[in-house]
């Protein structure tokens, strides 16, 4: 899937697409629940990779 360029204008369509794609790699439940204080490494490790999916969408 391509993420459209976030351009402040489309951003119903952009937020659910960033949604679906989330939901393929199975990270949607980043974006969903607060972050949580006392992160494992491996949780930290998932919330980065998210984080970089976003900034990817972005480029």
């Amino acid at each position: 899937m391509v993420l459209p360029q976030f351009t402040g204008e489309n951003l119903a369509i952009w937020e659910r697409k960033v949604e679906m794609h989330l939901k393929e790699y199975g990270q949607l439940k980043y974006i969903q629940k607060p972050i949580i204080p006392d992160l494992t490494k491996k949780m930290k490790k998932r919330a980065y990779q998210t984080a970089s999916i976003l900034c990817k969408a972005f480029c």
